[in-house]
């Protein structure tokens, strides 16, 4: 079982930053992930790639506002994911967050 994972950021101004992130995990026992059943009616645990690239704007210094495109793979034959009403090994998702703060915003 092994995990990796890098990330850089680039802070452009005090409000505006963009972000990237690629990550790996297998698990191949199924430790951690638990297991799941191949398309070779197989069970195995999970391994899979993803990337993720962001952008966040901090209109406060106690709020933003952050967008994410993510794609993520598991193998070829662990077809888990759902896309179009069909099993598939590949997702691609786009995220919207709004958050704020709290610990700056009661002066924790």
């Amino acid at each position: 079982m092994y995990a990796a994972l890098i990330t850089s950021r680039y802070q452009v101004n005090t409000k505006w930053s963009f972000t990237s992130r690629a990550e790996i995990f297998q698990d191949r026992q199924g430790f951690i992930s638990g297991t799941l059943t191949n398309t070779q009616g197989e069970a195995n645990g999970l391994r899979l790639f993803a990337f993720t690239l962001g952008s966040e704007f901090r209109p406060y210094e106690n709020g933003y506002f952050r967008i994410e495109g993510r794609y993520t793979e598991l193998e070829e034959d662990l077809k888990i994911l759902i896309q179009n009403n069909r099993t598939t090994n590949k997702r691609y998702e786009l995220l919207f967050t709004l958050g704020f703060e709290i610990e700056k915003v009661f002066n924790l």
